[in-house]
């Protein structure tokens, strides 16, 4: 009989019609229960092939046939014998995820600067290397700075690409990840650009691009993967000199919401950069024991300085923190009383600032909410950092090769499978 499979609907971009749906073949019923298997045996550690016939239900020959072909992709190998059970008999083969068997890249790309991580199948950051560069290169420059990049990571990894399932990208702007293409972004001038056509020709592996706040969000789901979180903002915080912005990632039910133009997140939030509070702070330097070295240019304070100084309880670096925090807090209430999360994720370097900064966060939001909805926030720091949008760029590749292949709709799945 022939089954229809759907993808869930709450991160389907485009209505769905008889064209884009794929009927059960046998392959595909094959291809189904080979990921479901596999997310057993990532999930369960080790796991024998009768508790997988227990848990998925299939038939003993069903799952002997599939993890031998999991084997043979050198996907899964044995770790060594469990218990016999209390009648006796042959101990049970164990089964274990060989998590650096394949890798992903995920790059985080910002003007004037990015950073690139290599990362296995548990999600562990592997290789990291960071560039600067001009910010006022083309697109032609800033693909062969980055491009350049990816390859000095990869040698300094000594991974073979064939061991590559992809290369991710997250950058600031509104992205068509069904497309692949930039809609709006700082990076580039043209709308509709098609981003990753560069990579996938000078690199032999397939290649995608995400927002960086929705980035983050996903590398959040990875790095809290054993609480759970299914409905929860990450709130992506960019600071330096120069720079001051904010973005919001949304996830429900486990899934990011992008919105109807991929636009879900975008709340146009100006943050003011270091160098503005700093600025309006100057009197203040002159007797502070560790920011009168800045006294004569603030422009040469960096968020690393203020983080330093907020470890040892500077006056200086709280007074920053309450402030930028009472900024954020004010202007991401609305969204928090309207989504009703029941975790906010902190995203960013400033996320090593600690629980100094997230009570400043707290402190202004509570009040704009019910009581109801404020006892149930769980505010969270990524344990990533400034890492959070570059991991999320390559867990982006992770979530979708653990996911079922249920459609035909066009997305990073058509090229990312176990093989």
């Amino acid at each position: 009989q022939c089954c229809t499979y759907y993808l869930n609907p709450g991160i389907i971009k485009k209505s769905m019609n008889d064209n884009n749906l794929q009927t059960g073949n046998h392959q595909l019923v094959r291809s189904i229960n080979e990921v479901i298997v596999l997310n057993f045996i990532r999930s369960h550690k080790l796991i024998s092939g009768a508790e997988l016939a227990k848990k998925t239900g299939m038939r003993p020959s069903t799952i002997s046939s599939l993890v031998k072909q999991l084997k043979a992709k050198g996907l899964i190998a044995i770790s060594g014998k469990g218990q016999s059970t209390t009648r006796g008999g042959k101990r049970p083969t164990l089964w274990r995820l060989k998590y650096n068997s394949r890798f992903v890249i995920g790059v985080d790309l910002e003007l004037g600067e990015s950073t690139a991580v290599c990362m296995n199948l548990r999600g562990d950051i592997i290789e990291r290397l960071s560039i600067s560069f001009p910010r006022d290169l083309n697109i032609e420059q800033l693909n062969e700075k980055v491009g350049d990049l990816i390859e000095n990571l990869l040698i300094n990894s000594k991974i073979k690409s064939e061991q590559i399932l992809g290369l991710g990208f997250a950058v600031p702007g509104i992205i068509d990840t069904t497309e692949n293409k930039i809609i709006m972004s700082s990076l580039v001038s043209e709308w509709g650009y098609c981003f990753s056509e560069y990579y996938k020709n000078r690199f032999s592996f397939p290649c995608f691009i995400e927002n960086n706040a929705n980035a983050a969000a996903i590398s959040s789901k990875w790095a809290f993967g054993s609480e759970n979180l299914n409905h929860f903002l990450t709130i992506l915080i960019e600071l330096s000199p120069i720079v001051g912005g904010l973005g919001v990632g949304i996830v429900l039910n486990n899934e990011v919401y992008y919105g109807t133009s991929f636009s879900s997140g975008e709340l146009d939030i100006h943050l003011p950069t270091i160098t503005d509070v700093f600025s309006q702070m100057r009197y203040k330097l002159t007797s502070d024991s560790y920011f009168s070295n800045f006294k004569n240019d603030v422009t040469k304070i960096q968020l690393n300085d203020i983080i330093f100084a907020g470890k040892n309880n500077n006056e200086i670096a709280l007074h920053y923190y309450n402030r930028l925090g009472t900024i954020i807090g004010n202007s991401i209430s609305n969204a928090v009383a309207f989504f009703n999360p029941g975790h906010i994720v902190i995203a960013g370097g400033i996320s090593e600032a600690g629980e100094n900064f997230i009570q400043a966060i707290k402190s202004s939001i509570s009040p704009n909410l019910l009581d109801v909805t404020q006892r149930v926030i769980s505010y969270k720091l990524h344990p990533f950092g400034s890492d959070a949008v570059a991991h999320g760029a390559g867990a982006c590749l992770l979530d979708d090769f653990f996911r079922m292949p249920v459609t035909m709709q066009k997305s990073r799945l058509d090229q990312l499978s176990i093989s």
